[in-house]
């Protein structure tokens, strides 16, 4: 809700600073929190403070990963490439009630961030930690500050024999058997025929140095092959605009030229790279004093 709170706009990077300049002064009072919904009817609350410093953090990323005014599918792509390279799971969380652990230059284990936290935007964009779930989060963060709608996907993990996000064969009498790989967490882009995702699988699978990332941009009879979708999906009819990988190889391609063409712009000290230019859509000290 950051975004649509403060005005921000997608094409601009422009935001209502008279508006930012509000939440700031309630902040003040202790009577803003940002709640991010996760699984299990849980909220994590991220401070004005914490929102500001995703908010800069994930203009950063897209500035520095996805042209101004790249194709849709160039900008999903560069997401999912930059988290599948710079975002690590959590395994530490999941024996620690779900807190971010990190390892200490002396080798002990320090306790990071507040309980779920793990399951978060925040996490994923600034800790560069997180489980499944963080993974969705952050993602769906990016694609707004772009444009792009998403929603999270609740789902099981194991191949979908249950047909429960579908009507085929159902009754009234129909009972569902859920698989037993456990939750899962993806994402479903909106505005992008409503494909689907796992960040989380090909993150794991790319720092394993398998960069394919098979989970990209899947219709729904493809992510079903190890996919469990919940009921939420019954809605979801895509099987025929499945995304060849050619054009996703097309789309990873580009988005490299983009960053080597960035990086020696940057190497050659341009004026531009000089001038401690502001990011597009970053909010600047200046724009936080009452």
């Amino acid at each position: 809700m950051f975004p649509d709170a403060i005005g921000y706009n997608h094409l601009t990077g422009g935001f209502n600073q008279d508006a930012l300049k509000q939440i700031l002064k309630f902040s003040q009072l202790g009577n803003v929190s940002w709640c991010e919904a996760l699984n299990g009817n849980r909220v994590i609350k991220t401070n004005t403070s914490q929102m500001i410093e995703l908010h800069n953090r994930a203009c950063q990323i897209l500035s520095e990963n996805i042209p101004d005014n790249a194709h849709p599918r160039d900008i999903i792509v560069g997401i999912e490439e930059y988290l599948s390279k710079n975002v690590k799971y959590d395994y530490a969380a999941l024996k620690t009630g779900k807190i971010h652990t990190e390892e200490s230059i002396l080798g002990t284990r320090m306790k990071i961030g507040q309980k779920t936290g793990t399951n978060s935007a925040y996490n994923a964009l600034i800790l560069n930690s997180c489980v499944c779930q963080g993974y969705t989060r952050g993602m769906q963060y990016l694609l707004k500050l772009k444009g792009i709608d998403s929603h999270d996907v609740d789902c099981y993990a194991g191949k979908d024999t249950t047909n429960m996000s579908s009507l085929k064969g159902e009754t009234i009498y129909s009972t569902y058997t859920l698989p037993q790989d456990g939750y899962h967490s993806i994402i479903c882009i909106d505005d992008f025929d409503r494909l689907y995702d796992d960040p989380c699988w090909n993150a794991c699978l790319y720092q394993q140095g398998d960069k394919s990332m098979p989970w990209l941009l899947r219709t729904k009879s493809e992510i079903s092959e190890d996919h469990t979708l919940s009921f939420e999906e019954r809605d979801t009819e895509n099987d025929h605009l499945n995304q060849s990988r050619n054009l996703i190889e097309s789309s990873i391609k580009s988005n490299a030229l983009f960053r080597a063409r960035r990086t020696r712009l940057g190497s050659l000290g341009t004026t531009k790279m000089k001038m401690k230019e502001q990011v597009k859509g970053q909010i600047l000290e200046g724009d936080i004093e009452l």
